[in-house]
């Protein structure tokens, strides 16, 4: 009885230690502004605050890079600030009160080692979402989040693509070599509708477009065509539109 006991409090307290890593609490508000910092100056509060070790001193003035965001409410106070943020892809919802970063674990190795955060003001929670994510991308309404990990183009053509949506999270290993010959080097995520898009490139040029559902199944595919007329690549998509490309 007394090993049951043990087993089942040993349970409680990873179940605990785990959701606490997942979720922080976080102030609510309807409405959110962000202020991005990229680097602060080299004296002695800053060289206090931020460690040489976590925080690059870069330039010939030896600025400290920090990648922060800050989050204040409609009345300029500050709810929460976070540092080691990739601050190009910074995604948030129409209303400005969801936003999904992407957190390093080292500003200067950006390949892997990183965290994907929901900041979710509504519900007053920070979360973690998954790590090591390579390509993210919010819905309008912060409902919906699409991500992408896995995706190493040197060792493998797989790369998983997740859709989470009501706590359901649906995810599926797509091989682009069953729809293309090329080698794809860069991959990027787009909503259409009631579907979402995945985008592969080789040196910048679309060469795949996928076509995926609400459950994350791949319902189609399209190669791009050129049009020696106007000297420009274009998509046939499924419903007959004509999208054309800055290649």
């Amino acid at each position: 009885m007394k090993r049951i006991m043990t087993f089942y409090i040993l349970c409680f307290f990873c179940i605990k230690n785990i959701f606490s890593e997942s979720f922080i609490k976080i102030p609510k508000a309807n409405k959110v502004s962000i202020k991005t910092i990229n680097t602060v100056e080299n004296n002695d509060k800053n060289t206090s605050n931020y460690n040489a070790k976590d925080y690059p001193r870069i330039s010939k003035n030896k600025k400290i890079l920090i990648n922060c965001i800050n989050f204040y409410d409609q009345n300029e106070q500050l709810l929460v600030s976070c540092d080691k943020i990739e601050l190009n892809n910074i995604q948030q919802n129409i209303n400005s009160n969801v936003f999904l970063c992407l957190q390093y674990d080292n500003i200067l190795k950006t390949e892997k080692e990183n965290h994907l955060y929901l900041f979710d003001f509504i519900k007053g929670i920070k979360q973690l979402i998954d790590v090591n994510v390579n390509k993210y991308l919010l819905s309008n309404d912060g409902k919906k989040i699409y991500y992408i990990t896995n995706f190493n183009y040197k060792e493998s053509s797989n790369l998983n693509f997740i859709i989470i949506e009501d706590k359901q999270k649906r995810t599926q290993t797509i091989n682009y070599k069953k729809f293309t010959n090329e080698i794809c080097d860069g991959v990027m995520i787009k909503t259409e509708k009631d579907i979402v898009s995945l985008y592969f490139y080789q040196d910048a040029c679309l060469i795949l477009k996928l076509y995926i559902n609400s459950y994350c199944k791949v319902i189609n595919y399209k190669l791009p065509e050129y049009d020696e007329k106007i000297g420009s690549s274009y998509i046939i998509n499924p419903d007959g539109s004509i999208e054309y490309l800055n290649n």
